[in-house]
Parts: C-alpha cells; sequence; structure tokens
C-alpha cells in the first residue's frame, strides 16, 4: 500500500506518544520536516550519474495553463519573437548532477506528443540541426516551463500542458488541479517517497527533532544540523 503523508504524521505521532486527537505537535510542523528530510535523504541516494530514480517519487500536474510572452523575458540572446510558458510558477524541481529531474512535458489535447526536453543554457542552440527546426523545445527556468520553437509555430494550439517531475516538496502540487478540477495531490492520496527511504527519513527526524533514537540508518546522516524553519509547535495548523 502507497505511503500518505498522513500515514507518515501518524507514524511520527505514534513514536513520541502524541497519537490522539489533542495532540499538540502541530501538522504544519510534522510536514515540514517530513519534506525536508525526503529532500536531504533523496539526495544522499540518487545525486549520482546515471542513478535511476523510481517512478514513485515522480507527480503529474495535468493541466497548466499557457501563455505568450516576448522570448526576451528569458533570454537575452534572442530576440523578435514569442515563447510560451506557463501562466502559474510550478513547485520547485530536484535537480541532481544529471539536471532536473523532469520525465515529461506535453500537449494537453489532440497535440499531446512530448516535447523535446532541453536545458536552459542551450536554448540558443536548439533548432539548429537538420531535423530540429521545427520541433517544440521545453525547459525549466525561473519556476516556470518555457516551450520554444526556432521555426514560425502557431502556438494558439497549445492551450493547456501536462508536466511529470519530481517536486521538491510535494505539497506544493495540491495547489494545482487536473482538467476536471480535482486537486493533483492531497494528504490522503500517494507520496512520493519509497518505504526504504521513508524509514531513514523517520529515524533521523525522530532522532534530530525530538530526540528519539530508535536505529542507525544504513547511510550515514550529515550532521545534526536543523532543517527548516522553525515554527511554533503549538500551532495546530491542519
Amino acid at each position: 500500500m502507497s505511503l500518505t503523508l498522513e500515514k507518515c504524521r501518524f507514524s511520527l505521532l505514534e513514536a513520541i506518544n502524541q497519537y490522539s486527537d489533542d495532540s499538540t505537535i502541530s501538522y504544519r510542523l510534522l510536514d515540514q520536516y517530513i519534506e525536508e528530510y525526503r529532500v536531504k535523504w533523496f539526495e544522499l541516494e540518487f545525486n549520482k550519474f546515471n542513478k535511476v530514480v523510481p517512478n514513485v517519487y515522480y507527480q503529474t500536474l495535468s493541466c497548466l495553463d499557457i501563455e505568450t510572452v516576448d522570448i526576451a523575458e528569458c533570454c537575452s540572446t534572442i530576440v523578435g519573437c514569442d515563447i510560451l510558458r506557463t501562466k502559474e510558477e510550478v513547485p520547485g524541481i530536484i535537480s541532481l548532477a544529471d539536471g532536473e529531474l523532469i520525465a515529461k512535458v506535453s500537449a494537453v489535447g489532440i497535440y499531446n506528443i512530448p516535447f523535446q526536453l532541453i536545458k536552459y543554457e542551450n536554448l540558443e542552440y536548439f533548432g539548429e540541426g537538420r531535423y530540429e527546426k521545427n520541433r517544440i523545445g521545453a525547459f525549466y527556468y525561473n519556476n516556470r516551463i518555457y516551450l520554444w520553437c526556432k521555426e514560425k509555430f502557431n502556438y494558439s494550439l497549445i492551450e493547456k500542458i501536462s508536466m511529470r517531475a519530481v517536486f521538491r516538496y510535494p505539497s506544493e502540487a495540491g495547489r494545482f488541479s487536473d482538467c476536471s478540477n480535482k486537486p493533483c495531490w492531497g494528504p490522503d492520496t500517494a507520496y512520493p517517497l519509497d518505504e526504504r527511504i521513508w524509514n531513514y527519513v523517520k529515524n533521523d527526524i525522530l532522532a534530530n527533532e525530538f530526540k528519539i533514537k530508535l536505529s542507525t540508518p544504513e547511510i550515514v546522516s550529515t550532521s545534526n544540523a536543523k532543517t527548516g524553519v522553525p515554527i511554533n509547535p503549538n500551532e495546530n495548523t491542519q
């Protein structure tokens, strides 16, 4: 059965004997610990060249609105043409040694062929190849997804896009809805974390934030430095 954020919360509460309706520990505080330590252990485990990231870590935003802007908005070396970008900033994406962890960007609807993923720093060279002139490239820049084609393209054919990526803070996907207006994520839906890494995350939180030591993770943790901005434990925001 998939992990959910709710299950992770209750697992921590049970470990610190706060598993009751009158718990003084804020869900907001627990969520912050879970997300910050997830990033830490994810990077320790997967920040290696050619290391395969399991599918469980990827989340999909399936109905992102886009808008047309001048390309000068994101690139000073190319002028006089338009480019598409998401209207809203998307959640931060984890970047490892191989770059940002984006699996796919595609249009929603009839024209749903995946776009070619490119790096922002290679933008001015994209489309120079013999078979690339009419291709649409997708890249991540300033917390948005951009679409760019070297040749003139009727951007009005693309109204919405979807993307699949590993987000730094999974809960931010809850700000978005699919094309049926259903939230893309919630505390009771699958959380992008596997059971093995969750055990490291949980033990690290208990040891560093609640001074409870259960078992030592197989991977050596970095120092006992705290993560995140302190939040009042009695602020019971749910």
